[in-house]
């Protein structure tokens, strides 16, 4: 194959991978964590107020405002449509990808930097998992990818001023999009360097002390904010301390840990499957040391080195707290990669993608899938391409790298048809919109608030006797209140009074001694509530 043919294979596969990630975007309902990020924007838009998150009229400490800022920006341009609150997850991921070979085509070659880079998008739990969830974190990935880049990118020009204001600058975005993971980042890969390095003087440097100061006064001054304009900033800072440190650091639970540090090593490699199958091969002692002696896989290995740890020895840590560490994985894979074994690779992987193909099929007519209609099609068009790759490969007519980018993406475009059409039939939360269209159509343009009563949660500040209350009660499922806020275009608000006359959405567990009038019974996330009209 000549380079030429090569590069247009690559330029076409690339364009077939983006038109994957879009593909079906808004065909399956929201889950998971969507309808939470989703609703929280929707009551910023309805309300007009940016500063205050909220869900159901409540204030909203989980997280910071700037992920629902974006998302805002996108309702407002493209409107509330399902692959709208999906498109900040796939505009990331392709920003991330974009981001990595740009800044090492450079550094490390042309070839290695655009290999190392579609890695990312096309490891499995990416392509076939998080790549169409519409979460938080991979734009949060972005910013923490932004921030150690330009750590490690003026570090080795020794502009320190640089260093420390675009760091800290990205550190306080990070902050304001999820809390106080950046920070640890921050820290852990500065102090990395230090060590490694054995230079000290850069960090104790005024420009560290100007950075720092920097940081703090922005992430200050919207928390001042917050509170000038009725917020109750204390809550929102110790919440945010509670969420980031009890994913990070709680080890409470002597099981969960030693099960969560066993697990991890795993949990990692499924990150970079399969493509840490190619580097595996490869690997020996000799290549590490070369690898390690070229400073931009000596920068990335110290990033590693410097903050996985923390996340080994953490309980309850899950893939999407580890993308950001996925592309500077994915550099020192593609580097075991370029070796000098073509020919094992070939035999090995040739075998291994007619296994998977044969597997693939296996699976899918043992499934509930066997029924659609289009599956024999697809699937018996996926075997022949397929098979077709693996001849080529062995033939040494394809590289082996291009021939499983080729496959990964065709089983992307096959999981878009057939998994996503299964899951369209038979989730559950499509009732959810429906149900949110009657509610919203009964009350006709008037106000409806959620009955539940409230008790209060209270969480000790750390290195004080001092505490903060926050009030708790059942949560309305957010996919629900979202769609009928969509539809109503007016915030379902939460109340643990029913004492003025109005319409009401209540759980069956629930007693209402007042006079009311029931318009109806609803089935939401499975569970059954009321709509009254005192």
């Amino acid at each position: 194959m000549t380079a030429r043919t090569k590069n247009y294979l690559l330029i076409g596969l690339v364009f077939l991978l983006t038109v994957s990630l879009f593909h079906r975007l808004d065909y399956l309902p929201i889950k998971f964590e969507e309808p939470r990020r989703a609703l929280v924007t929707m009551e910023m838009e309805l309300s007009g107020d940016l500063l205050h998150p909220t869900i159901n009229g409540r204030s909203y400490y989980n997280k910071p405002p700037i992920y629902n800022w974006v998302l805002l920006g996108l309702f407002k341009a493209f409107g509330h449509e399902l692959w709208v609150i999906r498109l900040p997850t796939v505009l990331s991921l392709i920003a991330l990808t974009l981001a990595h070979f740009l800044f090492f085509r450079k550094r490390i070659g042309h070839e290695q930097a655009l290999w190392s880079a579609l890695f990312i998008p096309t490891s499995v739990n990416i392509l076939y998992y998080f790549s169409f969830q519409g979460e938080i974190d991979m734009f949060y990935t972005l910013i923490v990818y932004l921030q150690m880049l330009s750590i490690l990118h003026y570090y080795d020009q020794k502009d320190y001023w640089r260093l420390f204001i675009v760091s800290y600058l990205l550190l306080s975005v990070g902050v304001l999009t999820k809390g106080i993971p950046s920070i640890g980042f921050q820290g852990l890969t500065l102090i990395g360097l230090m060590l490694f390095d054995r230079r000290f003087k850069w960090f104790f440097s005024v420009q560290h002390l100007v950075g720092g100061v920097m940081a703090i006064s922005l992430m200050t001054s919207y928390f001042w904010l917050y509170g000038s304009t009725g917020g109750q900033s204390l809550n929102y800072v110790a919440k945010l301390f509670f969420e980031g440190s009890r994913r990070t650091v709680d080890n409470s639970e002597s099981f969960s840990f030693i099960s969560s540090f066993l697990q991890f090593p795993g949990l990692l490699a499924y990150l970079l499957m399969p493509w840490l199958l190619f580097g595996l091969i490869n690997m020996s002692l000799p290549r590490l040391r070369f690898l390690w002696s070229d400073r931009w896989f000596r920068y990335s290995g110290i990033f590693l080195l410097s903050n996985l740890p923390l996340y080994w020895l953490s309980s309850g840590v899950r893939d999407r707290y580890l993308y950001m560490f996925l592309p500077f994985l994915c550099l020192w894979v593609i580097g075991l990669v370029v070796s000098d074994t073509r020919p094992k690779l070939s035999r090995y992987f040739t075998t291994g993608m007619s296994l998977v193909i044969v597997l693939a099929a296996i699976f899918t007519f043992s499934t509930s899938y066997a029924s659609y209609p289009s599956v024999p099609l697809i699937l018996s068009v996926t075997i022949c391409i397929g098979l077709l790759l693996a001849l080529f490969t062995y033939r040494d007519q394809i590289p082996v790298l291009m021939a499983w980018l080729t496959l990964l993406i065709l089983f992307r475009f096959a999981f878009n048809i057939i998994v996503f059409e299964d899951r369209h039939r038979h989730d559950i939360r499509f009732d959810s919109e429906l149900t949110a269209q009657q509610v919203a159509a009964l009350c006709n343009g008037k106000p409806l608030k959620y009955y539940s009563p409230q008790s209060t949660e209270t969480i000790a500040l750390p290195l004080t006797t001092s505490s903060v209350t926050y009030p708790v009660f059942d949560r309305l499922d957010f996919g629900f209140s979202y769609h009928y806020e969509k539809n109503a275009r007016q915030i379902l608000l939460h109340t643990d009074q029913l004492n003025k006359a109005g319409f009401y959405l209540y759980h069956e567990g629930e007693t209402v001694d007042l006079p009311h009038n029931r318009l109806g019974t609803f089935e939401i996330a499975r569970q059954t509530y009321y709509l009254i009209e005192l």
